[in-house]
């Protein structure tokens, strides 16, 4: 998160989810750039970075340009 390149913005944002019988933290996470290109790959090493620290993840909102 930290060694985002310059140009692309990255956010975490904490999130309560209520899925019916109890309430869930989880955090979203956001990478926006004016470089569509620029913004997949920089998402891409951020979830290799998970992927690389065992850190569990899932992917169900996305507005892809």
């Amino acid at each position: 998160m930290e060694q985002m390149p310059e140009g692309v913005e990255f956010s975490s944002l904490p999130k309560l989810y209520d899925n019916g019988t109890d309430k869930q933290w989880e955090v979203s996470i956001s990478v926006a750039s004016e470089d569509v290109s620029l913004a997949r790959t920089s998402f891409a090493q951020y979830t290799q970075l998970l992927d690389a620290e065992n850190i569990p993840y899932v992917i169900d909102e996305q507005k892809l340009a």
